[in-house]
């Protein structure tokens, strides 16, 4: 059984969003951000050499895609730290495709200096990004 959906906050949503794009995923995967991770999650298998998983159902990827971004944004990442910018995680997540920040930070209408911690918390002030431009 998988796991129950949750609320998720809108920074959440907005990262999920800007990686889906990024990532433009097969839709036959029903693995938007191309997870090699499950979240227990049912998975038929593996779609390609880099373990990129192939999700049972579309919500599934959806909802593991929001959980990798809930870890990330709320500093419980075992990969990604909140002090990580936007080309760091592209590093990690992307296996280094200098595209993968481009895309994402265009995305979200912010700079790929942008850190993890900027985009969970756009109201704290931060030089490099503006509340209104992660509302869209």
């Amino acid at each position: 059984m998988a796991p129950t959906t949750p609320n998720w906050p809108p920074a959440v949503l907005r990262l999920a969003k800007a990686i889906t794009i990024a990532e433009g995923s097969r839709a036959a995967w029903n693995n938007p951000g191309d997870l090699t991770y499950a979240f227990g999650f049912p998975t038929l298998g593996t779609a390609n050499r880099d373990g990129v998983l192939i999700f049972q159902y579309p919500q599934d990827g959806e909802q593991a895609l929001c959980q990798e971004c809930s870890l990330m944004l709320n500093g419980r990442s075992h990969v990604y730290k909140l002090t990580d910018t936007l080309q760091q995680v592209g590093v990690k997540y992307a296996n280094g495709d200098p595209n993968w920040a481009k895309n994402v930070a265009m995305s979200l209408g912010v700079p790929e200096s942008t850190t993890l911690q900027q985009i969970a918390d756009p109201t704290s002030n931060h030089d490099n990004v503006q509340q209104a431009s992660l509302e869209a």
